[in-house]
């Protein structure tokens, strides 16, 4: 699946948060899609709690609901604590989106 950040996420969200994110949305659509033969919401939200070396990251899903709570190691500090992903289907290749609520 290809996948893509805006600039605001680009320029202040490190690379291994991306992509540690990226791989949670992938990770949910591939098992939700084992169990029950269709996709889970099209709109990922992470909420982001920075603190000292680590990130605690809450992930949720509408329809259906989803709750996953994490924490990951991180050291660069960064002041975005809400991350959204979208997942587009209407070409023929699915794309994911990560964005801030404002670009939203």
């Amino acid at each position: 699946m290809k996948k893509f950040t805006t600039k605001t996420i680009n320029h202040l969200v490190p690379k291994n948060v991306q992509s540690t994110l990226f791989s949670l949305v992938e990770k949910r659509e591939i098992e939700y899609s084992r169990l029950f033969n269709k996709k889970p919401d099209y709109l990922s939200v992470f909420s982001l709690k920075i603190l000292p070396n680590e990130i605690k990251i809450i992930f949720t899903q509408e329809d259906p609901e989803f709750n996953q709570i994490m924490t990951i190691k991180n050291s660069e500090y960064f002041a975005i604590d809400k991350i959204y992903i979208f997942r587009d289907d209407k070409s023929d290749d699915s794309f994911l989106t990560m964005l801030t609520p404002e670009e939203y």
